[in-house]
């Protein structure tokens, strides 16, 4: 599964190497850096991929917890224990590598320019001043290394409160 910019970037060395047959007017070491770009972009492409497989396969360990958990005695319980703050390290590491971020929301004030699906918005009326209550689903954000400005991976979904003075 090749990412549509690899394609793209691959296209133009192809094109490039057509012209610089043709015309002689290209340097190989242009070549030698486009060629360096589509390495890169499609290392990074594959260390996404990886680090997304990985935390897949660890989260699916967790989908038989409510199964254990309605049988579990104290040692289990502590193993589960064990392997959720492994798992919460795991998801940390993945997303260090994926270049992911997670919005931290909870307790912050909320404005409709939030990138946020509220579930209980309906609940207030115009003039009230919230802030977010809970998390449901998170805020993530994809920073690549080549761009300055974060974009949009993941819109979150939260519950509000009315914030107290």
């Amino acid at each position: 599964m090749a990412c549509s910019n690899c394609k793209k970037m691959k296209r133009d060395l192809e094109v490039a190497k057509r012209s610089a047959t043709a015309s002689g007017g290209v340097r190989p070491s242009e070549i030698q850096d486009t060629k360096n770009e589509v390495s890169l972009a499609l290392q990074e492409r594959d260390k996404a991929l990886m680090a997304l497989a990985g935390l897949v396969s660890s989260g699916l360990d967790f989908s038989e917890i409510s199964k254990s958990l309605d049988v579990a005695d104290e040692a289990a319980l502590k193993r589960w224990v064990s392997k959720l703050a492994f798992f919460e390290r795991y998801i940390e590491d993945v997303m260090q590598k994926a270049n992911i971020i997670n919005v931290p929301l909870e307790g912050q004030e909320y404005n409709a320019g939030l990138s946020v699906e509220v579930v209980n918005l309906s609940d207030f009326v115009a003039g009230d001043v919230l802030e977010i209550d809970e998390v449901i689903k998170p805020l993530l954000l994809f920073k690549p290394k080549s761009e300055d400005a974060p974009k949009l991976l993941q819109p979150g979904r939260v519950t509000v409160k009315r914030r107290e003075n």
